[in-house]
């Protein structure tokens, strides 16, 4: 099985990038083993791995005995909300590549291909694939877009020993497993949202929404993201959270529930009325406000940050998002996943789950959080080390904004419902003041109702 040589016209696509061994090897280098387990001396051996006692093998990710070669194509999704740039491109497949170039020291026998399309359009362009026997191996996407696939056939569900999913957080574990325990794809690591601002302009990030506007106030340029996904952040800080999850479900809404939309959209279209605070349709171009000095402060994903060290240097200032008078903000912090295609061979089966067990290795868990400062890991066993930097305390604390109510909203809506661009097109009308906040409600209570 290969992919086609010619690519897909319909989608951005880098192919036939060919990852190479170099980048991660004086890093894994000079790290030290994990620390032994609790309850078990330095420098004894370990014990052997059972499904009770999943600590005793720290890794949980061994991969299967005998030698490994082959090919493996990887696909990785972007998400259009951020805007596909030849920047974003890099960005994407950077991340990729250091976790593939320490995979492969282990394994040098196998290569991977890398090409990168748009997480919008990847079910329609899998099930071409599909339908000619060409689909990739492994696909590297966000964790709804994960499941949407998986709901429509296009990936295919894995089961691991105990041993190996007991490594996940237990909530990144409900995010990713099946009812019958399999998953639906293997977590990889976490892009939590966050405040990024220019500390030239702004020495602190404000704490709540109405500290934020008063900056505006002062003359600091806000930049916010339209889009559903970017913008759910806001509703927990105006109490409406809670109340769009329960629409998406297709649950009965209160008269509280209407009370608390309505006034979260309230707040959207006045805040634009203020000279300031700028809406802009995508992330792009808060990412590029903010280097250009057009922007002083954004919500941000933190898979920008290392474009924007680049640019601000030690200007760049990071924190959790704004609370308001709701509680506090709820950003979907993005679960990225390793899902699997449903048209290998054999051993390429066997190398992708490899691969899988191989990306929540402890020490890779770590070496990712640490050498790009915005990936967080999703190995119980591996915490932040937040005390020796603040970067990673803020993402951390970014990360634990996000409940249970944004994890359902990103299950609800994966980039690829037909509903998302029309409540984008919604808010968009709201904020320009094309429909009025009553009405903006009504609408958006109706397109989130689960589709019969």
């Amino acid at each position: 099985m290969k992919f086609p040589d010619r690519p897909s016209p319909s989608l951005p696509l880098l192919a036939g990038a060919v990852v190479l061994v170099g980048l991660l090897a004086a890093g894994l280098a000079r790290c030290r083993a994990p620390a032994s387990p609790p309850g078990q001396p330095p420098g004894q051996p370990a014990q052997p791995r059972t499904a009770q006692s999943p600590a005793a093998d720290p890794a949980g990710a061994t991969a299967p005995q005998g030698e490994l070669r082959g090919t493996l194509f990887l696909a990785i999704g972007i998400d259009a909300a951020q805007g596909v740039t030849s920047a974003m491109l890099q960005e994407q497949k950077r991340q990729s590549t250091a976790l593939v170039q320490a995979f492969r020291q282990l394994h040098p026998g196998v290569t991977v291909t890398v090409a990168v399309y748009r997480e919008d359009q990847l079910d329609r362009e899998l099930a071409a694939r599909h339908a000619a026997g060409f689909g990739p191996d492994l696909l590297l996407v966000n964790g709804s877009t994960a499941l949407n696939l998986e709901s429509l056939g296009l990936v295919r569900p894995m089961r691991f020993p105990t041993p190996v999913t007991a490594q996940l957080f237990p909530a990144v574990l409900r995010r990713a497993q099946r009812p019958d325990g399999s998953l639906v794809a293997m977590p990889v690591f976490l892009q939590p949202q966050l405040a990024c601002f220019n500390r030239r302009r702004l020495r602190t990030s404000p704490s709540d929404l109405a500290g934020l506007l008063r900056a505006s106030e002062r003359g600091v340029e806000v930049g916010l993201a339209i889009t559903p996904g970017e913008l759910f952040w806001t509703a927990g800080s105006l109490g409406a959270a809670q109340s769009l999850q329960r629409a998406a479900g297709g649950q009965r809404l209160s008269s509280g529930d209407h009370r608390a939309i309505l006034g979260w959209l309230r707040w959207l279209q006045t805040a634009n009325l203020l000279e300031r605070v700028n809406f802009f349709t995508e992330d792009e171009s808060l990412i590029q406000g903010i280097i250009s000095g057009r922007l002083d402060w954004i919500a941000c994903r933190s898979s920008s940050m290392s474009r924007l060290r680049h640019s601000l240097g030690d200007q760049l200032g990071v924190a959790a998002l704004p609370g308001g008078p709701g509680g506090p903000a709820t950003p979907i912090n993005r679960l990225r996943m390793l899902a699997f295609g449903v048209d290998s061979s054999p051993e390429q089966r066997r190398l992708a789950e490899a691969l899988a067990r191989f990306s929540i290795n402890p020490l890779i868990q770590r070496n990712l959080t640490v050498s790009t400062q915005e990936l967080l890991p999703v190995n119980r066993y591996v915490p932040a080390p937040v005390a020796s930097s603040a970067v990673l305390g803020a993402l951390v604390a970014a990360l634990r904004q996000g409940g249970e109510a944004s994890n359902r909203i990103a299950h609800e809506l994966p980039a690829s419902d037909p509903r998302f661009p029309q409540l984008q097109r919604e808010l968009v009308r709201l904020v320009f003041g094309e429909v009025t906040p009553e009405q903006a409600t009504d609408a958006l209570i109706a397109l989130l109702r689960p589709p019969p």
